[in-house]
């Protein structure tokens, strides 16, 4: 952990216009550790929400992914695939997936000779399927 004379004293060689190789020469810290404190990154010296954030303005948390107890993926809550894997087994999505070839599409738009044939192709889909004759 850098001292706050330090940090002080890079921020103020970043003030000056100064290379960020250059700051690394002079004052022996890392690169990316100056990178960090030019971006207001490293909370060395003042606090972190007091330089990122502006007055009045609550930090927004980033989302972060956890481990799904029940899957185990990595998943951002609530796991998706948990939940269609139980409505597959209460067998809610079997009836949906069941009837959605009976469901009219909303906000269908066709041109006439198109609509007829789309008709003819519902009709012929809701006609109950012809039985096979027992062998018996």
């Amino acid at each position: 952990m850098l001292s706050e004379s330090k940090v002080r004293w890079v921020r103020g060689l970043l003030a000056d216009g100064l290379s960020h190789r250059a700051i690394q020469k002079v004052t022996g810290v890392s690169r990316h550790t100056i990178g960090k404190i030019a971006r207001r990154r490293r909370p060395d010296g003042e606090p972190l929400d007091q330089l990122q954030q502006p007055e009045g303005q609550a930090p927004e948390p980033a989302p972060r992914p956890i481990r799904c107890p029940e899957c185990g993926h990595q998943v951002y809550p609530p796991c998706r695939a948990c939940q269609i894997r139980k409505a597959l087994a209460d067998g809610q999505l079997r009836q949906v997936f069941r009837n959605a070839h009976l469901a009219e599409p909303v906000g269908l738009d066709l041109l006439p000779e198109h609509q007829d044939r789309y008709e003819r192709l519902l009709a012929r889909r809701r006609r109950p399927k012809p039985r096979e004759p027992d062998a018996s």
